[in-house]
């Protein structure tokens, strides 16, 4: 591997790292904790910065880092270690997890917009729910995502943008005309 390949690695998760270290200095043992390489070399490996991940999970994006580090739990597989201390969870049950919540919430923020513009009659009121729903959005985007500053205020253009089109195409406006029927009587 060239070297400046090596160098554009990127360092092991904290978890993964943290877990390499228990590993390696041999926690949870009935002698009690010691390191795996004895004098010079037991604290070669104590800095994350000094060793690099040859793989690391496709998604880093925050909601699958917070999924990952604090309910773990819920992901983990049947596949054991040597050890207890060490568990493996499945990549694949996150991402569907990451997906479905993503999904919820766009749809949520998109519908939940609609009806209530629906119901909403006065333009001020308008207004500031147009802000408000764009707002709750952008920190959608931005918290549970890794879009970058231009992709946040590009989707955060085109969100506000349909929520515009809604309301000012009389969709929203629950006091537009509405058709009667009367029937006269003989």
């Amino acid at each position: 591997m060239m070297e400046s390949t090596m160098l554009s690695l990127r360092r092991p998760a904290k978890q993964t790292f943290d877990a390499f270290l228990d590993e390696f200095n041999n926690q949870g043992n009935s002698k009690g904790p010691y390191p795996t390489l004895g004098g010079r070399s037991a604290s070669l490996y104590d800095k994350r910065e000094d060793l690099i991940a040859l793989r690391r999970p496709a998604e880093e994006d925050r909601l699958t880092i917070v999924l990952r580090r604090y309910f773990p739990f819920l992901f983990m597989t049947k596949r054991q270690a040597r050890r207890g201390r060490i568990a493996y969870h499945s990549e694949e049950g996150i991402r569907k997890v990451v997906a479905f919540i993503s999904m919820v919430l766009a749809a949520g923020l998109l519908y939940g917009a609609i009806l209530n513009f629906y119901f909403v009659t006065s333009d001020e009121a308008k207004l500031g729910l147009i802000a408000a729903y764009t707002i709750a959005f952008a920190l959608c985007v931005g918290l549970l995502t890794n879009a970058r500053r231009s992709e946040i205020f590009g989707a955060c253009a085109a969100y506000a943008a349909v929520i515009v089109v809604f309301v000012s195409s009389g969709l929203g406006n629950s006091t537009g005309s509405s058709v009667t029927c009367c029937t006269s009587h003989s």
